[in-house]
């Protein structure tokens, strides 16, 4: 997951809390390839697969416990503007499904529109682009409105 995808500002209901979950596979090649190179047999889950985070860790030498404070480390260190920074830092959750370890992210309602930086994200369909100045103007009424 990238910073960005956090920071992102979602265009159709931006008052809604949303999701992200590290360790799934949301192509069918991604998850074969980490069949054959990892040996874990994903569990489809609605239309992704899961994979679980343990092959990161493992593959970084760490335990899922340091892993996710890596994580925790990076999301700190990022150009998120707060509060959304120390509200995905309140909100990770490590969850197992089916024997998979997976990282639950949650990004809280969103009252104004936030930056990466001086960037701003915003969701168009099923892409994350980074906004022009006459959508972040249109895409800050969206907040306004609520």
């Amino acid at each position: 997951m990238k910073a960005r995808e956090c920071s992102l500002n979602r265009t159709l209901d931006p008052m809604q809390m949303v999701s992200y979950a590290l360790a799934l596979a949301d192509k069918a090649a991604d998850a074969q390839r980490i069949l054959d190179l990892d040996g874990i047999d994903p569990v489809k889950f609605d239309h992704v697969d899961i994979v679980g985070v343990e092959r990161e860790a493992k593959q970084l030498g760490v335990a899922i416990d340091r892993y996710t404070r890596l994580l925790e480390e990076a999301i700190s260190k990022s150009p998120l503007s707060d509060p959304l920074k120390t509200n995905l830092l309140t909100s990770l959750d490590l969850i197992s499904y089916k024997g998979l370890q997976v990282i639950r992210v949650r990004v809280p309602r969103q009252t104004q529109l936030r930056f990466l930086g001086d960037e701003c994200f915003l969701r168009i369909g099923s892409s994350t682009k980074k906004a022009t100045g006459p959508q972040i103007a249109a895409a800050s009424k969206l907040f306004s409105q609520k």
